[in-house]
């Protein structure tokens, strides 16, 4: 079963959410301090986008973007109405269309488990001038080994309900929103196939022709799409492969 998530805390100084692994001791994790999680793949040096996933106090709503240099951000409201949507500034600025993707909450799974989303991260890139603001504020993922990425899934599940986790993965953060109702961001690795190498790089030439590069140096992708059950996922890999440090690229 890998690992069973139990209730935990749930008074204003204690909030925490506890893990019994297989044959081992309770684990505990903090819920997230004012309701938000930072986290990256690599290390302020060199490293993956840094996300920002947070809830605002006694809303039911969560939200994701990228830490820096936000342009489109994802939102998933109570009602079930869940989008990626760019800023409305950047609508303004560049005549882009406000809703990129918009979506229905899905049904729980087998394990009442909810999934909003999963980050894919690849291709570590050296870090940008001037480096990774208050780096000491992100969750810093370790690298994945060659021919795997770095996965992680931002899932939801009720405050009562155990959760199972595989022996492979870990839980990097959880958010509780106002309804009981607990956001956990869990890390894992995925294989990287010859088919999604070739996504990559397809997706990479289409971004060539219309790429307005600021520096070579901090290039990143983004691309989105579903998986065959509707459910989202987002890759984040580097612009130029040649500039990889440490990755699978």
């Amino acid at each position: 079963m890998g690992k069973e998530a139990l209730p935990g805390g749930n008074t204003p100084e204690q909030r925490w959410m506890s893990f019994v692994p297989d044959g081992g001791s309770e684990q505990r994790i903090e819920f997230a301090h004012r309701g938000t999680v930072r986290f990256a793949v690599g290390a302020p040096d060199a490293h993956g986008l840094v996300w920002r996933v947070w809830a605002n106090a006694l809303k039911r709503d969560l939200y994701l973007t990228v830490r820096n240099d936000v342009v489109s951000k994802w939102s998933f409201h109570a009602s079930g109405d869940w989008r990626l949507a760019h800023l409305e500034g950047i609508v303004k600025q560049t005549g882009a269309e406000r809703i990129v993707d918009q979506w229905q909450r899905p049904e729980p799974d087998e394990h009442g488990i909810t999934h909003a989303l999963t980050i894919h991260t690849d291709d570590l890139i050296g870090a940008s001038p001037g480096g990774v603001p208050r780096p000491d504020e992100v969750v810093w993922l370790s690298a994945s080994a060659p021919g795997y990425s770095v996965k992680v899934d931002i899932v939801m599940v009720e405050l009562e309900h155990p959760v199972g986790v595989r022996a492979d993965e870990s839980i990097l953060g959880a958010i509780p929103l106002s309804d009981d109702t607990i956001v956990l961001i869990i890390a894992g690795v995925k294989p990287i196939s010859a088919d999604l190498r070739a996504l990559h790089n397809a997706h990479r030439e289409a971004a060539y022709r219309t790429w307005a590069l600021k520096s070579r140096s901090d290039s990143r992708l983004l691309f989105t799409g579903q998986y065959e059950a509707g459910l989202r996922w987002v890759w984040d890999v580097a612009m130029f492969p040649d500039l990889v440090v440490g990755g699978s690229a």
